[in-house]
């Protein structure tokens, strides 16, 4: 549901920019990639995956299915609906990942009940 939900968000803001766009602003109406954004999406939905092989076997042979259009829809929102990002240092990816922590609570978390059980 997740992969899903993000992207209508993605195209949902793209179509938000283009309303409020002024004929002046040109193609710079799209707001910037930013890849602190992007980064903790792709991870979490990677070990979303990753937790779900226990429960779901069959994820395994859906799984590469999802991951690649999930990176054909980071080549679409790179092309088309985000422009140049104005920053992409891992140091702002470290700075802006405010769920970091929330992460690594929830790995650990789903790492112990996957022991109980």
């Amino acid at each position: 549901m997740d992969f899903i939900v993000r992207k209508i968000i993605d195209v949902a803001l793209y179509f938000v920019a283009l309303c409020k766009k002024k004929p002046e602003d040109g193609e710079n109406f799209k707001p910037p990639y930013d890849v602190a954004d992007s980064a903790p999406d792709a991870l979490i939905f990677v070990v979303q995956i990753y937790f779900l092989i226990p429960f779901f076997p069959y994820i395994t042979v859906i799984a590469p299915i999802l991951l690649y259009l999930d990176f054909k829809f980071e080549l679409v929102k790179l092309r088309y609906l985000k422009s140049k990002a104005l920053k992409s240092s891992l140091r702002d990816v470290i700075k802006k990942d405010n769920n970091r922590k929330q992460l690594i609570l929830l790995c650990h978390s789903l790492t112990r009940q996957c022991i109980l059980f």
